[in-house]
């Protein structure tokens, strides 16, 4: 918007339930947090410090970005005090500190081999339906810089055309109530911002991410030559579990797949980064009931609900608190003091 406000906004300081600078009492025990980033476009890369500022990779090392929830255990008997994360730029990074009582305190929890023992992971060509569709999904920026979103049309190998660009164009993108679709997300702007790719009413897993060389030309509203130049790129630990919000870089295509059940008409999916959702970075998926009324049954069965094991209830368990970053297990907040920093992605 010439000479109107950035788009999107970012605020100089991060709130944490609400409160700027807070800080949290504790034990020397294990903690289980429930982390939330309701940041309208802030990404968060969050490291644990000790007393003496000195981060501790070892035990925290998370990108969140704005939607993402993420379970995490800490052991508080292994440091002391504080929490930071490294420069920001102009933006605060201090987040959050904790004070960690130096008594030590019998803690029987241990974390098991494996948290849950229902998850499986699903990839193609073994747990991944043979029924199941593709679907194809741009991320760029236009002609004037503005960042859009697409539903693209394949029409030859590895080679696209925009099939729709606005959500009030004409709904692009069909899958039948209860099957299951691989959703082909492609950023094939030359910069850019990252953004996290969200879906309506499903949970996905991540089936890879790869890096390409993008021909794309916003201009003629489609790819000059096939999409070239591919490199595999490590999924995070934190990617590889049951998901509806991923990260997505420029000049990267992420694949994700998902069962389409739960109910049927039309379902948004956008970018969570809301400035960009708000400003058109959104569009709608129709899940139609099958023929005759009954749902198709996949070629697979889909993993039964998961469940975290080993893990007992206990008064260090958290709870979900909307903020721009959520934790809150049972404490007494006390003044603002905070040093759980984050470096804040541009």
């Amino acid at each position: 918007m010439p000479n109107g406000p950035m788009i999107p906004f970012s605020g100089p300081f991060t709130l944490v339930n609400g409160v700027i600078w807070p800080h949290l009492d504790g034990s020397a025990r294990w903690y289980r947090f429930r982390l939330l980033n309701a940041a309208n476009e802030r990404f968060f890369t969050l490291n644990l410090v000790d007393e003496n500022n000195v981060p501790r990779n070892d035990a925290v090392r998370l990108t969140v970005a704005p939607a993402e929830r993420f379970d995490m255990l800490i052991d508080f008997s292994r440091f002391k005090l504080r929490n930071a994360d490294p420069r920001l730029g102009g933006v605060e990074p201090d987040v959050l500190e904790f004070r960690v009582d130096s008594r030590a305190r019998h803690d029987s929890f241990e974390v098991p081999a494996k948290l849950s023992s229902s998850h499986v992971r699903i990839k193609h060509g073994s747990t991944l339906p043979e029924d199941h569709d593709h679907v194809w999904v741009a991320l760029l920026l236009n002609a004037s810089g503005h960042p859009e979103m697409w539903d693209l049309e394949q029409v030859g190998p590895k080679t696209f055309r925009m099939a729709g660009r606005i959500f009030d164009d004409t709904t692009g993108i069909f899958v039948n109530h209860g099957k299951w679709a691989v959703w082909n997300i492609v950023h094939v702007a030359n910069g850019g911002p990252a953004h996290p790719f969200h879906i309506h009413l499903t949970e996905f897993q991540a089936l890879f991410r790869r890096g390409f060389t993008t021909p794309f030309d916003p201009a003629a509203e489609r790819t000059a030559k096939p999409i070239d130049g591919f490199a595999d790129l490590p999924l995070e630990k934190n990617e590889q579990g049951w998901k509806d919000t991923i990260i997505v870089d420029p000049g990267q295509w992420v694949s994700v797949t998902g069962q389409f059940s739960g109910g049927t008409g039309e379902f948004m999916y956008h970018c969570h980064i809301l400035d960009h959702e708000d400003e058109g970075m959104d569009a709608a998926v129709r899940r139609a009931p099958a023929r005759g009324g009954e749902v198709p049954r996949p070629s697979g069965r889909r993993p039964p609900p998961r469940r975290l094991t080993g893990i007992r209830p206990n008064a260090a368990w958290g709870r979900w608190v909307a903020g721009s970053l959520s934790h809150c297990p049972p404490a007494r907040w006390g003044a603002p003091a905070g040093r759980l920093r984050s470096r804040s992605c541009p």
